[in-house]
């Protein structure tokens, strides 16, 4: 099953023809259910560009935007809002959890803000942390927890709904090397056990090499794309060389 689909994206900022930018140039994308996806480019290439337009956050120039066979430009503003609450999870770099919130109701947010019943949000919530591992934490507030524990409570949130897709932006940009290996690792628990599709955008080789597949952009077009047969050093090293043949300075901006 296709989850994301794209047609023909372009993006330009200013006007036409007149000092515009071409932040993205007809890019053809496809995502299959259950994939882990890594987007990965210099910076200016347009990564992040992309993964607005994809989580509905932007709108493209041309292009058509499919999620599951719905094309997201048919959407009014409030189905929009919707379908991202119910149907797409997220993850940031930043984590964007609210310090006044414990973390189990940071987790349980977009339920509650769809009025769901609270019994389904309780069961959802213990079954949501207990598979992180959450238990020891889940009455404090983010500022006292730690950043790998906060980025833990952020995956939680995305689940809470079952989404058709994960979006995680430089998810492990504000880690040292531990946090984000246990991320990273979380991710392709998820991933195997929960068959659940993520889109990962990042700089680092490390947390891409945990990608089934790399979508590498460069200057707004797809450069080149990789696939991981298994072995994860291996497929390390194919990125540095991808990095390499494309050359700039791949970096978290």
């Amino acid at each position: 099953m296709i989850v994301i689909q794209t047609e023909k994206i372009n993006k330009m900022y200013g006007e036409i023809e007149k000092n515009s930018i071409n932040a993205l140039a007809d890019v053809d994308l496809i995502i299959e259910q259950k994939e882990f996806v890594g987007i990965m480019g210099s910076s200016g290439s347009g990564k992040t560009t992309l993964l607005n337009i994809l989580s509905g956050f932007d709108h493209p120039t041309t292009g058509s935007v499919q999620i599951c066979g719905k094309n997201l430009q048919d959407f009014g503003d409030d189905e929009l809002a919707e379908f991202r609450r119910d149907d797409i999870g997220f993850v940031f770099q930043d984590f964007q959890l609210l310090d006044s919130l414990t973390v189990k109701e940071n987790i349980v947010l977009p339920l509650i803000l769809a009025k769901k019943q609270s019994d389904i949000i309780e069961k959802k919530a213990h079954d949501i942390i207990d598979y992180l591992g959450l238990n020891k934490i889940f009455n404090k507030h983010p500022y006292e927890i730690s950043g790998g524990e906060k980025q833990r409570t952020a995956v939680g949130r995305s689940l809470i709904t079952n989404p058709k897709i994960i979006f995680a932006d430089e998810p492990t940009g504000n880690l040292d090397s531990k946090s984000s290996k246990n991320i990273m690792d979380l991710f392709c628990k998820l991933n195997t056990e929960k068959e659940s599709t993520i889109l990962m955008v990042t700089h680092d080789p490390f947390a891409a090499s945990f990608c089934k597949r790399i979508v590498f952009l460069f200057d707004g077009k797809i450069h080149s794309i990789i696939k991981n047969n298994g072995d994860r050093e291996e497929f390390f090293d194919h990125i540095i060389k991808c990095q390499a043949d494309i050359g700039g300075v791949f970096n978290d901006i």
